[in-house]
């Protein structure tokens, strides 16, 4: 709750280190739970985008992978609080 920008770090390593962890299972139900909300719903539809979006797609994966890095190295040094 403190710093809540840190919470997609969490996520992303968990996704590697341990997928079925319970913070992982609340960002999961806090997203469905968003999803299905009359007022949050269109975040989630799809929607065209155009061929030059590909460059913005490589730089979105790129910024994904360091996150997931960076997740995962900060997962197994503050893991053990989890627990």
């Amino acid at each position: 709750m403190r710093r809540p920008w840190l919470i997609g770090f969490a996520d992303a390593g968990l996704a590697w280190v341990d997928p079925y962890s319970p913070v992982r299972y609340r960002v999961l139900l806090m997203l469905a739970i968003l999803e299905a909300s009359p007022h949050h719903h269109r975040r989630f539809l799809a929607a065209p985008w155009p061929k030059v979006a590909l460059l913005a797609y490589a730089g979105i994966a790129v910024r994904g992978a360091l996150r997931a890095a960076f997740g995962i190295l900060w997962v197994r040094a503050y893991g053990v609080l989890w627990r």
